[in-house]
């Protein structure tokens, strides 16, 4: 009877390992298709604002959109979300141009709207940012660059402003680590599996620019005690919250643009 108890209790065990190792095999090869959401835009697509600008990187061409403002006061860099394309956040960049009186170069990933390849590791990501990153400076060289990360984007904002002297960094609905976003869904993975960590708690303590946080208190898909944990880190930063705000509709409220013109105007 035991030897009988002990072969099922054997059997159950292998199959519950092997259930978990088919779980993991499954996060691992899908992560790309659960994390990036791009859409494609033909090479003739016509944008509603701004000048197309085209980056080199490793033998394929980044895209970017550049607004500009009459009697600019400065250059932002924009990293974007995970969805998307360009032509889906052009309003965004534009608003943010003329309420800011400052121009306004947002970027598309690799594979995003009419950037070419794809996003394929961490390090691609963090490499392109650097190149666009470097050909904004060549464009505005007497000028710092403010560096703004939506959530997807803010990593790579932080991670910028941790190497390089920049004006201010600002992050709207950022993560401590893309990392930590995806165990709070899948609490049970390892974290070796997971090909973009994105450590921006680690990255913002070499960030010497002022920094701008805003966080909205019902964020669904970064949660809120995120975005106030990165605040914590930098005693330094303006950590503005958004009560009742979402993921993705915080300019709608009416604390949204005057703390970050206010941040913007003083920096």
């Amino acid at each position: 009877m035991l030897q009988t108890l002990r072969v099922l209790l054997l059997k159950v065990i292998k199959i519950a390992l092997l259930v978990y190792l088919g779980l993991i095999a499954i996060i691992y090869f899908a992560q790309d298709r659960m994390i990036f959401f791009p859409t494609k835009l033909p090479k003739d697509f016509k944008f509603n604002f701004g000048e197309e600008k085209w980056t080199e990187f490793g033998g394929t061409q980044i895209h970017s959109l550049l607004i500009h403002t009459k009697d600019s006061k400065g250059i932002i860099l924009y990293f974007h979300g995970n969805g998307g394309a360009l032509d889906s956040w052009e309003e965004v960049a534009n608003e943010i141009s003329q309420k800011s009186h400052m121009d306004v170069w947002m970027v598309d990933y690799p594979g995003y709207g009419k950037s070419e390849g794809k996003v394929s590791s961490e390090s691609q990501l963090l490499r392109v940012a650097e190149a666009v990153f470097n050909d904004v400076k060549k464009v505005y060289p007497d000028q710092k660059v403010v560096l703004f990360g939506r959530s997807l984007g803010s990593g790579l904002a932080v991670y910028l402003a941790s190497r390089n002297e920049v004006r201010a960094l600002v992050l709207e609905t950022p993560y401590t680590s893309l990392l930590k976003v995806g165990k709070e869904k899948f609490p049970f993975i390892p974290d070796f599996i997971m090909k973009y960590p994105l450590p921006s708690f680690e990255w913002i303590k070499d960030a010497k620019a002022p920094i701008y946080i805003v966080h909205g208190t019902d964020d669904e898909v970064v949660p809120f005690e995120q975005g106030k944990e990165l605040a914590a880190l930098v005693p330094k930063a303006e950590f503005v919250v958004i009560q009742d705000g979402h993921h993705n509709d915080l300019d709608m409220y009416k604390d949204y643009w005057p703390n970050l013109l206010t941040f913007l105007e003083s920096n």
